[in-house]
């Protein structure tokens, strides 16, 4: 079976026991009935090359697209929890560059926290979200979708961790937050969504304003693509963003916090 290059860290040891329960002869025949089952798989030959093929997705729009299909159609499976344990095992397998990414930024991010114990969390709520209803409704973008939750929900985690261990390291730092045109920091978006977080309990935004926020700043999503994803003309867009903006920006000017405006505002 095709084997992605792996290192010591605890989530590359969770995948080599994936792997080699997915060599098993019972795997394997798993699999073959699976291709018949499932016509989005069945042009593979077997599972190194259906897990190759996720890999190497990428950027590229058509084998995303493909992807998409697989993962609908595997998580559809799952839900039925028949041959959950290898169904799981083969979806953590078509992630898992994306989940190491995640790991290892968390991990520089949050020092003190414990490499196996965040890679079991990271599993887990992975696993989770396999089962959420949200993720079995999506269509597009599926395994980023999963990818991105999952970090997200388990950098929640190690901020809880943080704040247990009265660390400094959980203080919110916000002055400069905003200061860069291009791309936030991994440790900035950790310290963006906790501030976020905050002001949909204090009221000052919404939660779907949180999330529209969440995916301009953070994931970097362009006003055209995400009308398209949220169902909302440009123009609308732009107006719920720039007001949840202005909102932020009059209530953290007042605290004296963050004397800068957000560097960017989606193009109508």
């Amino acid at each position: 079976m095709f084997q992605r290059l792996v290192c010591r860290c605890p989530l590359c040891q969770v995948e080599k026991h994936i792997i080699s329960r997915l060599e098993e002869d019972d795997s394997l025949q798993w699999f073959a009935n699976l291709r018949i089952r499932v016509p989005s798989i069945g042009t593979f030959g077997g599972m190194s090359e259906l897990i190759l093929y996720a890999h190497r997705a990428g950027q590229d729009v058509d084998k995303r697209r493909v992807c998409d299909d697989i993962y609908a159609a595997l998580l559809r499976r799952l839900s039925s929890n028949e041959n959950a344990e290898l169904l799981q095992g083969l979806l953590l397998r078509m992630l898992i560059p994306g989940l190491h990414r995640v790991s290892t930024g968390i991990a520089v991010s949050f020092p003190g926290l414990n490499r196996e114990e965040l890679a079991q969390q990271l599993v887990t709520i992975c696993l989770q979200l396999m089962h959420s209803s949200g993720i079995l409704r999506k269509t597009s973008y599926v395994g980023a979708s999963i990818i991105e939750r999952t970090k997200r929900n388990t950098v929640r985690w190690a901020i809880r961790q943080y704040r247990d261990a009265d660390r400094e390291e959980t203080s919110i730092v916000i002055d400069d937050l905003f200061e860069s045109s291009s791309s936030l920091s991994f440790e900035a978006e950790i310290h963006l969504r906790h501030l976020l977080e905050r002001s949909v309990e204090s009221e000052l935004i919404s939660v779907e304003e949180m999330t529209l926020l969440i995916a301009y700043e953070i994931e970097g999503l362009s006003g055209e693509e995400l009308g398209k994803r949220e169902s909302l003309a440009p123009k609308a867009l732009s107006h719920r963003v720039r007001r949840a903006l202005d909102r932020l920006s009059r209530a953290l000017k007042k605290t004296q916090r963050l004397p800068k405006t957000p560097s960017k505002e989606p193009s109508e």
